[in-house]
């Protein structure tokens, strides 16, 4: 839509639009199930490793990002596995999905008892989704994503902490990588065809 005297003057239309032809949307390569958002998104992120218990501030640092905008946003996260959904983050994605239109939750397992408003995705083992921890936030006047993978040593020690665990980690704000992410994960939702 365009307003001003360098589009013309007001008046009737001399041709009528075309509407016969509406492009599909087509998922590209990079859109299709088992990526890695890691691998997807890191190449175009400074990116460094730090500990879970860093990680898990990070992370709440981008919920609370949700929780305070003025928009609700969707919320897409990945835990590894259902046994990391425990009861103080079930609790606060279950408070975000009181206001966001969407809440997924990608995960190796499925919890019982998930409130109906949150959205549990099963991923295989296998998928690389399973050493990622990933927290995508888009709305109308947010986008942020914190995107990490577990780091494993060669050799893990046995007795080596919980909070001690290594990710690899970036966070952006930028609603073009943001929004690449959302689509990406959303993706996986949709039959190919």
């Amino acid at each position: 839509m365009g307003q001003g005297y360098r589009f013309g003057r007001p008046g009737e239309l001399d041709t009528a639009p075309d509407t016969s032809y509406i492009p599909a949307w087509q998922r590209t390569a990079h859109e299709a199930g088992g990526q890695s958002i890691f691998d997807l998104m890191a190449p175009s992120l400074n990116t460094r490793v730090v500990r879970k218990r860093t990680l898990l501030e990070l992370s709440r640092h981008i919920e609370r990002l949700a929780e305070a905008a003025e928009s609700a946003p969707i919320v897409l996260t990945t835990v590894q596995k259902h046994s990391n959904f425990n009861l103080l983050t079930r609790k606060r994605y279950t408070e975000l999905a009181e206001r966001s239109p969407l809440v997924l939750v990608f995960g190796v397992g499925t919890p019982d008892g998930l409130e109906a408003r949150v959205r549990w995705v099963d991923i295989a083992p296998d998928d690389p989704l399973s050493s990622e921890w990933t927290i995508v936030v888009l709305g109308p006047h947010t986008a942020a994503a914190l995107i990490a993978q577990e780091q494993y040593p060669p050799h893990p020690p046995s007795s080596l902490p919980e909070g001690e665990r290594r990710f690899e980690a970036a966070i952006t704000f930028d609603r073009v990588r943001v929004t690449r992410a959302a689509r990406t994960l959303m993706a996986r939702l949709a039959p190919h065809g």
